[in-house]
């Protein structure tokens, strides 16, 4: 089964298709490899394969199956930005606010990278079907902390639209405003302020 897996990261979907259609009769689709324990599932989505990620799920994979690490397949697809892993992963009925070891969610890992309109859409998509954009993970993190520590300034922006509160301090009783200011991060302390401002209407880009 581990040569199923090195398919499966590979991405080729006639190959793994083939494997399968041959299996044997102790095959299992769910099989934890040596991998940190992965699933054929984990593997694909850490890879961005959505078509492979696609035939796995239709064929029995559990698209709510931890690895040996804790984590969940949404959590590896998010980790790489594979965001139309992710909209599958979400349209199949994956919990969009699971967490994994590290009490991270997908939108932790998302909104780390720099903002662009397919990065928007997915995170619009976890957003309307009940993910928790003020959601904290071990270290008492919401996403726009670590938007303000990686000092993305269209993803704060975006955050802050989408009604990231300003209150909620992280274990080091650091609110996103207050850690912007311990970073020195000038032009993040203006997007924050200005939020506080009545009446501030955000801009981004589509």
């Amino acid at each position: 089964m581990e040569k199923f897996h090195q398919l499966v990261e590979e991405g080729n979907l006639v190959l793994v298709t083939d494997f399968h259609l041959n299996r044997s009769p102790q095959f299992d689709i769910n099989f934890h490899g040596i991998d940190k324990g992965r699933t054929a599932l984990h593997k694909s989505c850490q890879f961005g394969h959505k078509n492979v990620s696609l035939f796995l799920l239709k064929n029995g994979a559990k698209v709510d199956e931890r690895d040996g690490m804790g984590w969940y397949p949404i959590h590896c697809a998010a980790l790489g930005t594979h965001c139309e892993v992710v909209d599958l992963l979400v349209d199949k009925g994956h919990d969009v606010n699971a967490l994994n070891s590290d009490m991270n969610s997908a939108i932790h890992y998302l909104v780390r990278t720099e903002y662009s309109s397919k990065l928007k859409k997915t995170l619009d998509h976890l957003l309307q079907r009940g993910a928790n954009i003020n959601i904290t993970n071990a270290n008492g993190d919401t996403p726009l902390h670590l938007v303000v520590e990686k000092n993305q300034l269209e993803m704060a922006s975006y955050l802050l639209k989408k009604g990231s509160s300003l209150t909620i301090t992280n274990k080091r009783n650091l609110t996103p405003l207050q850690l912007a200011k311990d970073l020195n991060r000038k032009e993040m302390i203006s997007i924050i302020e200005n939020c506080l401002l009545p009446s501030t209407v955000l801009y981004i880009s589509d």
